[in-house]
């Protein structure tokens, strides 16, 4: 026997990414709650530090604000700008979730040597998105 969440899960699958579409800031929030959380980082930033930018700073894609669970590169992700400080007033930035991941993956030395090589791989724009 099914369950009234499994009956309606189309109704809760829109519920949920209204939602997310009408409380972008929040779920940001909470999830940088948890992050430091199980990180032991600090935490003292509320919704009016997350700036919610329409297109990555780093990278200029537009931003899924409706991305549902799971990793997508045009997802919001909060950035800790110094890793070494927590989720503090004035070290966290909106981003996709793609340059988050490139930016903490790799060393300044190793993103420099990335752009570099791909200007000159693609000097006419080819690999854009």
């Amino acid at each position: 026997m099914k369950n009234s969440r499994d009956a309606n899960k189309d109704k809760f699958i829109e519920r949920d990414r209204k939602w997310r579409e009408a409380n972008p800031a929040k779920r940001l929030l909470y999830a940088t709650k948890q992050s430091s959380k199980l990180k032991n980082l600090e935490h003292n930033i509320d919704e009016s530090d997350l700036i919610l930018p329409e297109y990555c700073p780093l990278l200029g894609i537009k931003i899924d604000y409706t991305a549902g669970t799971g990793k997508t590169m045009l997802k919001p992700s909060v950035d800790r700008i110094d890793p070494k400080l927590g989720y503090v007033k004035g070290n966290v930035e909106v981003m996709s979730s793609l340059a988050n991941t490139m930016k903490s993956n790799a060393s300044r030395s190793l993103l420099r040597v990335f752009a570099k090589n791909i200007l000159l791989r693609y000097p006419d724009d080819s690999a854009d998105f």
